[in-house]
């Protein structure tokens, strides 16, 4: 009974051993897809987390796991203020988070764009000195779960007369 056993383990393990990188290969070439011809950020995360866990041997799906989540976590617009009142911005972000899909909307104070803006340049003395909070407009940092909505955000934000620019990321 035992000599019987060997064999089948032997063949079940090389068909794990075959078919395990086949469907890796396949979720991550299902998370480009997702990524980049759907938009829908989410399905690539997990899509990309399913093929790292069935084949973890392989550094490359880690890999490109780790820079999913990198552009999972971006901001995907971010909408700039000119003579905004609190309460109009507060406004908006309530407006844009009523929208499917939005993850979460994060406001940017001067204050705050001055200190990211001394961390991002903090080798560069003479840049940190030009730039003063004066001249950083207030902002909201937009995440988004699905890029398909992209567009409904940016129409809802270009309608406001305190918006002076909105702009997209991948």
């Amino acid at each position: 009974m035992q000599k019987g056993i060997a064999p089948i383990l032997i063949v079940v393990v090389l068909i794990i051993i075959t078919l395990l990188p086949q469907a890796a290969e396949k979720k991550s070439a299902q998370s480009s897809y997702e990524l980049l011809q759907t938009k829908n950020r989410t399905k690539a995360l997990q899509e990309a987390r399913l093929a790292a866990t069935l084949w973890p041997f392989d550094n490359k799906y880690k890999t490109r796991l780790s820079e999913i989540e990198k552009i999972y976590n971006r901001a995907a617009i971010i909408i700039y203020f000119q003579s905004a009142k609190q309460a109009d911005i507060q406004q908006l972000e309530t407006e844009i988070l009523s929208v499917n899909d939005v993850k979460d909307v994060k406001y940017i104070s001067q204050d705050e764009a001055l200190k990211m803006y001394k961390e991002l340049n903090k080798n560069d003395p003479a840049l940190i000195k030009m730039v003063t909070k004066d001249i950083l407009p207030d902002s909201l940092e937009v995440y988004l779960n699905n890029f398909t909505v992209r567009e409904k955000v940016e129409q809802i934000a270009k309608k406001k007369s305190f918006v002076s620019t909105v702009l997209q990321s991948i």
